[in-house]
């Protein structure tokens, strides 16, 4: 039985992922679908490779990863000149995605190849359906569809992950994720911020918000207190204990944090 896992941002309330599951069980019925989650922000290829990044080794190998995130809408201001479907191969793995920065996200730090998709032709839009008919491909003839249906050395968009940076003396980061329970995970390292703060007292700051600890055991908080942890990743999380921080802050795009010394 093989493995085919879903990444995207089509959400839980349209008949998207379940049309593509149907188009891959049509093809081959003894599949393991795995959704790693569809609620990725739209459009947010840093959250999605986020999210990817931290799941995909615990595959074994000849799983086929789906990661379905478009960069940006598609209308009549914005147009991709051609949408492209890559295929990279990492521990014997495939992961499928559109040719717009996110692999160069997803992996890395990892020794990868990456080839162009030669099933589909160029076109303006590409269609869920056509990544899912690869990724049955590579299912049933993993070695030959990598081999003979994949062009090598294409022109991979490449894009870095946005590091936190000391400004005017203060250690500015970003929000990366949501997850779940509305806790809002930022780009900022455990390293990172005990290299910066070393031994002195510190506030946090997102929005209107100021903390000034971060805790262990979020459970000892008084309820609806305003918190910080590092989360079993390593960053650091903001979060209102046995709240979701995100929808009381109204946070929906990224925002900045904050970190000054006192």
């Amino acid at each position: 039985m093989g493995i085919v896992t879903l990444t995207s941002d089509f959400g839980t309330h349209n008949y998207l992922t379940a049309r593509l599951k149907g188009v891959i069980l049509s093809e081959q019925s003894n599949v393991q679908l795995i959704d790693i989650s569809h609620t990725i922000s739209p459009f947010n290829i840093i959250e999605a490779a986020y999210v990817f990044k931290n799941v995909f080794m615990y595959y074994p190998e000849q799983t086929v990863h789906l990661i379905m995130v478009q960069s940006q809408p598609i209308n009549s201001v914005y147009v991709y000149e051609h949408q492209q479907i890559l295929c990279a191969k990492i521990n014997e793995q495939y992961v499928l995605s559109l040719n717009n920065g996110i692999l160069s996200l997803a992996l890395s730090g990892y020794n990868y190849e990456v080839k162009l998709s030669a099933l589909d032709k160029p076109k303006l839009y590409v269609n869920w359906l056509d990544m899912a008919k690869i990724a049955v491909q590579l299912l049933k003839k993993p070695e030959q569809t990598w081999n003979k249906h994949f062009q090598s050395d294409p022109k991979m968009i490449k894009k870095d992950w946005q590091k936190p940076v000391i400004i005017h003396g203060d250690l500015q980061g970003i929000s990366i994720h949501v997850d779940g329970y509305g806790n809002l995970v930022t780009n900022i390292t455990q390293d990172v911020f005990e290299e910066y703060v070393e031994n002195n007292p510190f506030s946090i700051h997102v929005r209107s918000v100021t903390i000034e600890k971060v805790v262990k055991y979020r459970y000892q908080e008084i309820n609806g207190s305003y918190i910080a942890y590092f989360n079993d990743l390593g960053f650091l999380t903001l979060s209102i204990n046995y709240g979701n921080f995100a929808d009381i802050m109204g946070i929906v795009d990224p925002v900045s944090v904050v970190v000054t010394k006192k």
